[in-house]
């Protein structure tokens, strides 16, 4: 289904995005980020702030999830005692 409103630049990528066949798909998660800047600066939705800006990398990006704390040198935790049969 055609969807109105959708820029026919669009297409392309997404078909190859969505290829069944591996070889037929980008080859990496940057390859798809550079098409979708192409298609940005074609259409003239990017401007020279975005196309400079680089993206971050992992290790730069905060946790979504809180880290464990650090190995303490403390003893570990003596087990509790078996219930009594």
């Amino acid at each position: 289904e055609v969807v109105p409103g959708i820029p026919p630049a669009l297409s392309p990528v997404i078909l190859r995005m969505l290829a069944k066949k591996a070889e037929d798909r980008f080859p990496d998660a940057e390859s798809c980020r550079l098409a979708w800047i192409d298609i940005g600066v074609q259409l003239g939705v990017l401007g020279r702030a975005e196309l400079d800006a680089r993206p971050r990398t992992s290790a730069e990006m905060p946790a979504l999830v809180p880290l464990p704390p650090p190995p303490s040198s403390a003893p570990p935790p003596v087990p509790a005692p078996a219930p009594a049969a």
